[in-house]
């Protein structure tokens, strides 16, 4: 049965039905005007928002300013990919990634060759790799929208970033004297394709870390796309090797940081890793390695659905806002690997009547937090048109 969409009221309110899982669509082309509307409302909410602010009472938690700064640059990207009336849109994510690109620094890497990184405002003591390959990721998938030597300068700081990433830093990037690396990924042994985690406060995190490992292998899988270096395609597949290797038998993944598994944030682990598989599935084109991607993912999309809040949600408290992410994962799934087991399309049905009623969706943030809302207006356009935020050029 055609999916169908409700507005009952304007412009936040829609309901939503049972899924149609058809021809690499989520829903029908009237259910989809009605969830490019609701997109809409939510980029032109981001587009008048500083994507640092934060509400006093944020139900989702704070964001740090690269996570708020790329996000948001994500979703006005997309929005204005399936909007061609809303040019602002595009014009105001462009205008927040020069913001992103000046902000970064450079370095010199252990080879002798120029790097760059990011030091997030929230957290200048410290480096976290997993919000800048996030942030970079973001960043990357905007620069398919650009042209000319706008795209090229945008390709070179990304490039430049990678470097850091591959070879390290001849000394501390932040000058704490923390020391230098010859680089954040592992290369050989058990734990090959998984990657440091950046810096504590009083050292290098050289051993393997989850979200870090997630988040740069799929930064890595969309420079790929963007430069056809098989180099970043090979480190990108070995870190999604990696990911699949560490589930555990119920089918989540452990959060480890620099070797140590943490029980912080697990939906924020799985976001990461959801999107860094989905991002090889897309971006890397191995056909042979996809359907690994998909065999292996299956314990993956069960562990969601079994472990779905009574509320339609996954996780507590700030957590929850990575329910976007697992919605986009299950849909991805549904319609790639699922072989029409209607348990997956009955678990995103069921999400999509929670964030779809806007008292709930305001619980988890939207139009509150502008990182929880652009996280939501990604996974509508997911909904819109599947893998648009895997795109090439």
């Amino acid at each position: 049965m055609k999916k169908q969409l409700s507005l009952i009221l304007v412009p936040f309110v829609f309901f939503l039905d049972t899924l149609s899982l058809e021809a690499n669509k989520l829903f029908d082309k009237t259910a989809r005007k009605q969830l490019i509307a609701l997109l809409l409302d939510n980029c032109n909410w981001l587009a008048a928002t500083d994507p640092n602010a934060q509400a006093p009472k944020d139900p989702s938690g704070p964001a740090g300013p690269l996570l708020a700064l790329s996000s948001s640059i994500r979703a006005l990207t997309l929005g204005s990919e399936l909007s061609k009336a809303s040019p602002q849109f595009l014009q105001e994510a462009q205008r927040r990634c020069e913001v992103l690109a000046a902000f970064q620094k450079n370095i010199r890497t252990s080879k002798g060759r120029d790097g760059g990184f990011w030091i997030d405002p929230g957290t200048p003591d410290t480096l976290d790799l997993g919000v800048l390959g996030t942030a970079a990721t973001s960043l990357g998938r905007a620069s398919v929208s650009m042209e000319g030597p706008v795209r090229e300068a945008t390709i070179s700081f990304l490039e430049r970033y990678a470097r850091f990433l591959i070879e390290g830093c001849q000394e501390d990037p932040a000058g704490k004297g923390r020391g230098g690396t010859t680089g954040w990924i592992l290369r050989e042994g058990e734990q090959k394709g998984a990657m440091g985690g950046g810096y504590t406060k009083d050292r290098p995190m050289l051993k393997q870390s989850t979200v870090s490992t997630a988040a740069n292998a799929g930064f890595l899988a969309q420079l790929y796309a963007l430069t056809k270096n098989a180099q970043y395609r090979d480190l990108a597949e070995d870190a999604v090797r990696w990911l699949l290797k560490s589930q555990r038998g119920i089918g989540d993944i452990p959060t480890l940081m620099d070797g140590t598994e943490i029980s912080d944030s697990p939906m924020r682990t799985f976001q990461v890793a959801a999107e860094a598989l989905m991002s090889v599935y897309y971006l890397c084109g191995d056909a042979s390695f996809n359907q690994q991607i998909l065999k292996e993912s299956e314990p993956m999309a069960r562990w969601l659905v079994r472990s779905q809040n009574e509320n339609g949600l996954w996780g507590n408290k700030g957590d929850r806002r990575a329910s976007a992410a697992a919605l986009t994962f299950l849909a991805w799934f549904s319609l790639n690997g699922a072989k029409k087991d209607e348990a997956f399309s009955q678990s995103v049905d069921k999400a999509w009547q929670t964030l779809s009623n806007p008292v709930h969706a305001q619980s988890l943030g939207v139009q509150i937090s502008p990182y929880t809302t652009a996280l939501v207006a990604a996974t509508t356009a997911e909904m819109i048109k599947p893998g648009i935020s895997f795109k090439r050029f």
